[in-house]
């Protein structure tokens, strides 16, 4: 599995969901990007999420750094399940030269972490090793 930091979204609390705090810049746009790459979302080992049902994830993409513009590349939904989620889907064409990672909490959560990044592969995170 290929993992980079340029490659992570970084993480967000269940309670406040929203974009995740790190842009993911492709340098060049294009259909090729979604080759290797899948798009995976996960709650965090280290802080079981708690009183939320599930989130939906977006993979959105743009032309322009502030997401002016933006396109969802992938939207799914993920339910909480033995105090995980774990989202996966490969990257589709259309990719534009900026990426971001929305989590929207379905419930109210009141504790608890999801991550997404970009990975080569279905697999999940080296993360669910700790």
């Amino acid at each position: 599995m290929i993992m980079d930091s340029l490659l992570d979204f970084g993480t967000v609390a269940l309670s406040s969901g929203g974009n995740l705090p790190n842009v993911v810049n492709v340098k060049t746009p294009g259909d090729a990007i979604g080759d290797e790459l899948y798009f995976h979302m996960q709650t965090c080992g280290s802080e079981v999420p708690a009183g939320g049902t599930g989130a939906t994830v977006k993979l959105q993409t743009a032309d322009a750094e502030n997401f002016s513009g933006a396109v969802d590349l992938i939207t799914g939904t993920v339910k909480l399940e033995a105090g995980k989620m774990r989202f996966c889907a490969r990257m589709p064409l259309g990719c534009r030269k900026y990426l971001r990672a929305v989590i929207t909490p379905q419930g109210s959560f009141s504790a608890g972490k999801a991550t997404a990044f970009l990975a080569h592969g279905p697999q999940h995170s080296y993360k669910d090793l700790k």
